[in-house]
């Protein structure tokens, strides 16, 4: 397939900017290319945790390079002067004589500010190359501006008859190497990756991202109203070198006293039940390096506050009652699922019910003995 100059050098810079997916929240991850008589001076994306911007790393290279030459940028650049200067005024004076933008930035601040001030400078400013596929790539940061949350993707691994597990509490390995390989670069994109409590205090799960060569610092965030998680889980015991958030409500508290709890004494994982055992957890998640996100009673409330805490892209892979709340609250964006050709005892965890039929079907591929379906809203 044969593109234009123009076409060529977005399509570089929108390959460079997947690479920060999941690696330079609160930011988008923005790529940019400098050409200068038909060879590429300087490219580069937002760097990881967000600086420098992709055109102050791109101009960097480029050097003196940059004079007169055309900047291809996958997001409207910044107007507004953060720590490093806006990067409409770096490419200004690096002396651009043309840049190729995208889509516009979203944020209001931003909005058509960058695109205003580059043209007052004397650039020329086209916009609109490959949008739809910049807008995409930069979905997790559209969606933190424009909803006040992240974008939101619900994975699952289901067997032949809709099974997760085999049974209630029960860990039960479905999807085989390929589709597990696959995990596990779909989680390098992504800000953070969460689960409810029952899933912990079931599988007792890491939660990393381990793709080879590719490191990746994922944040692991646990749905957990009533402070059940354990502090012997893998999640708390290593909170200290890759970052765990736990969610939970202080509303839940049933009124009940601690002499009560005493009587009969309290399982591993079970709701606490009184201010003082509460707020001794709190205390003991804390001291373990856990940070804790106090939230409202609905699931968006939850994404509101990782949005507000940065997260722009969500990865939520179960169970299947953390996932029926976010289709309950209409929360999520596209639905991933893994289906194993194995089957599991009909009377297991039964997977959380989509409605497939309301979903646009994005892909289909086989992984191995597995199959990938990818649905969007």
């Amino acid at each position: 397939m044969n593109y234009s100059v123009d076409e060529a050098y977005m399509r570089m810079a929108l390959s460079i900017s997947q690479d920060g997916l999941g690696r330079v929240w609160p930011n988008p991850s923005v790529g940019c290319v400098i050409v200068k008589d038909g060879v590429a001076a300087g490219y580069g994306r937002t760097a990881d945790s967000g600086r420098p911007h992709a055109e102050a790393v791109a101009i960097a290279m480029a050097g003196e390079r940059a004079k007169g030459a055309t900047a291809y940028v996958t997001l409207e650049p910044c107007a507004v002067d953060g720590r490093e200067g806006a990067c409409a005024d770096a490419l200004i004076k690096a002396e651009v004589s043309r840049v190729v933008v995208a889509c516009h930035d979203p944020n209001p601040v931003v909005y058509k500010q960058g695109i205003s001030k580059l043209e007052k400078a004397g650039i020329q400013v086209d916009i609109g190359l490959y949008e739809a596929e910049a807008i995409d790539s930069h979905i997790g940061f559209f969606s933190k501006i424009e909803k006040n949350r992240p974008f939101v993707c619900l994975k699952q691994a289901v067997s032949s008859n809709g099974m997760i597990a085999s049974a209630p509490g029960q860990r039960t390995q479905i999807s085989g190497a390929d589709a597990h390989e696959y995990l596990h670069l779909l989680r390098s994109t992504y800000d953070a990756i969460a689960v409810g409590v029952n899933t912990v205090l079931a599988d007792d799960p890491m939660l990393s991202a381990r793709v080879e060569g590719h490191e990746h610092s994922i944040v692991r965030v646990v749905f957990d109203s009533s402070l059940s998680i354990p502090l012997e889980s893998k999640l708390v015991q290593t909170a200290r070198n890759e970052p765990v958030w736990v969610l939970y409500k202080a509303s839940y508290l049933l009124p009940r006293d601690a002499a009560h709890l005493q009587q009969g004494g309290r399982k591993p994982g079970q709701a606490l039940g009184c201010r003082e055992e509460f707020e001794d957890k709190k205390k003991q998640l804390k001291a373990a390096g856990v940070t804790l996100i106090e939230t409202g009673a609905c699931v968006l409330s939850a994404l509101n506050k990782l949005a507000e805490a940065g997260i722009t892209r969500l990865l939520v892979e179960g169970g299947a009652k953390l996932h029926h709340s976010f289709i309950e609250g209409d929360v999520f964006d596209e639905v991933q699922v893994l289906s194993s050709i194995n089957a599991l005892p009909d009377d297991g965890v039964k997977a959380a019910a989509f409605d497939f039929d309301a979903l646009h079907s994005v892909e289909k591929r086989e992984l191995g003995e597995d199959l990938l379906e990818i649905y969007r809203k």
